[in-house]
């Protein structure tokens, strides 16, 4: 898996958001120029290098937790960028990267922004200029978008796990999509 992504290096590089490769032990294996230059650095200089060669050790340790997950699970996970140099409405998007064994043998993790603040303005009616989609159908967006279930979506908001259920009909009627899938692709800006 670790080649195939390797021959896909010179694509990667025309891609105009922030894409890395990072083994297991931590070490960045690429890093497009994009990535690189949100840390004044050329490529080159990011290979080999740890997240806590680049930012905050709070921040590190935070990637590192959920790096961890990624090869723990075998799963992708999404983490909002907490770094001072981006935007508060992006995310980090890490996938496992899975060897022929079937164990995670890397991450390729990309920088996505948060349409959904985009969204509220788009979405909205030309008569009256109102918002289609509330404050909390945008927080539920994101919620779901990050993996959560109702139930968590449902605790962490106060509200009951069927109102949750309501808020995502709603919100895929707005936006004309039919699953889960295609909230996460708009989440993440590729849809």
């Amino acid at each position: 898996m670790i080649n195939l992504i390797r021959d896909l290096y010179p694509l990667l590089d025309l891609i105009q958001i922030p894409v890395y490769v990072k083994s297991s032990n931590g070490k960045y294996l690429y890093a497009n120029k994009v990535f690189a230059d949100k840390f004044n650095l050329e490529p080159q200089q990011v290979i080999g290098k740890t997240v806590y060669d680049l930012a905050p050790p709070h921040v590190a340790q935070l990637y590192t937790e959920s790096d961890k997950d990624v090869f723990t699970l075998g799963q992708k996970k999404t983490v909002p960028c907490i770094t001072s140099f981006l935007d508060p409405h992006l995310f980090v998007n890490k996938i496992p990267l899975i060897n022929h064994l079937g164990s995670p043998q890397a991450i390729l993790g990309f920088v996505g922004k948060n349409v959904f603040e985009l969204k509220t303005i788009r979405y909205t009616n030309s008569q009256n200029n109102k918002i289609l989609l509330s404050p909390r159908e945008v927080e539920i967006c994101r919620l779901l978008a990050y993996g959560s279930s109702f139930k968590e979506i449902a605790k962490e908001l106060e509200i009951s796990p069927h109102t949750v259920v309501s808020h995502q009909k709603s919100i895929y009627t707005k936006l004309d999509i039919k699953s889960k899938t295609s909230l996460i692709f708009m989440y993440m800006g590729l849809a």
